[in-house]
């Protein structure tokens, strides 16, 4: 196999991999989930030991490291945290935090104020309703949600993730950032292709395939995007975050087949001769002031010519 060869298959396997993978693993993730994410609390839980805090989050009655919890900004969404300090100190408790992310942004935040003083070796579980109704032109379809508690100082003492499915507008800041990242990738498509058309690619291989994975990776995240606000596939870091390396992949591979551009033909440049010097508008310029001893200068009928030298 020759290099030309094994080069691009060697990238299309990596491709293959890194594409498969992700498009894999999450659908195991939620079929035991239940089952998963119950044994994972319990090992937690009883792992918890001295020096930590143990969360256990229900919204709207459902638990947050289970199912998917529906988010409508239209009612009021139901709080229920469960704390139990195993630390050797009062835990203070000052807020209680909702957000929701995607791609590691933050596209909406509820904080509720509290003052919730939890004993060392003690449990203690508070409820509240959040109003919401901010929801609808912050986000919509599924994200990944958070419910955390903080001090005094806003740190996070313990926290719990799971899967939020916000009935929000498509006209949101979630929305229009989807709809930035598509125009984002039409255009450097639009560049990549026009560039391959007019044939102002660099001839480089290595370097037309780095022109094309920025254009792949913009499919990767409209993809991410767009299947989460269709609530087709839950956000997960780890396989968004390979979801776009193998889209960029794919646009670096593609890159690595275009044709090479064709070389110009090199048109030959007429040789160059140096100028004459201008000849004067007045032949008597030529004579000098004493014309009484020239005798031997011919001049032509046309001006700035003249033969022989003067005695």
């Amino acid at each position: 196999m020759t290099r030309r060869v094994a080069v691009p298959f060697a990238v299309l396997m990596i491709v293959a991999v890194l594409v498969v993978v992700p498009l894999t693993g999450p659908a195991r993730a939620v079929d035991t989930r239940g089952a998963a994410t119950s044994a994972a609390n319990s090992a937690a839980n009883s792992a918890a030991g001295a020096g930590a805090v143990v969360l256990d989050a229900a919204v709207n009655n459902v638990s947050v490291s289970g199912r998917r919890i529906v988010l409508d900004p239209g009612q009021p969404t139901h709080v229920v945290v469960a704390v139990r300090n195993n630390r050797n100190e009062l835990a203070q408790i000052r807020s209680i935090r909702v957000s929701g992310s995607t791609l590691g942004l933050t596209f909406f935040v509820f904080d509720t104020a509290v003052k919730m003083d939890v004993p060392a070796g003690t449990s203690v579980t508070w409820e509240v309703d959040v109003d919401m109704a901010e929801l609808r032109g912050q986000a919509t379809g599924l994200l990944s949600m958070q419910v955390a508690l903080r001090d005094a100082k806003r740190t996070v003492v313990a926290s719990a993730s799971g899967i939020a499915d916000v009935h929000g507008s498509l006209v949101s800041t979630y929305g229009m950032f989807g709809l930035g990242l598509l125009l984002v990738t039409i255009f450097l498509w639009a560049a990549a292709l026009l560039a391959l058309a007019r044939h102002r690619l660099p001839r480089d291989r290595w370097r037309r395939a780095v022109r094309f994975a920025p254009a792949g990776g913009g499919i990767g995240f409209v993809a991410v995007v767009s299947l989460s606000a269709l609530r087709i596939t839950p956000p997960s870091a780890s396989s968004d975050l390979s979801f776009i390396a193998g889209a960029a992949g794919i646009g670096f591979l593609l890159g690595y087949l275009t044709p090479s551009p064709a070389r110009s033909p090199s048109v030959p440049q007429s040789p160059t001769f140096p100028e004459s010097p201008p000849a004067p508008a007045d032949p008597d310029q030529w004579f000098p002031d004493d014309r009484s001893g020239i005798t031997d200068r011919v001049w032509d009928h046309e001006p700035g010519v003249h033969y022989g030298e003067p005695s």
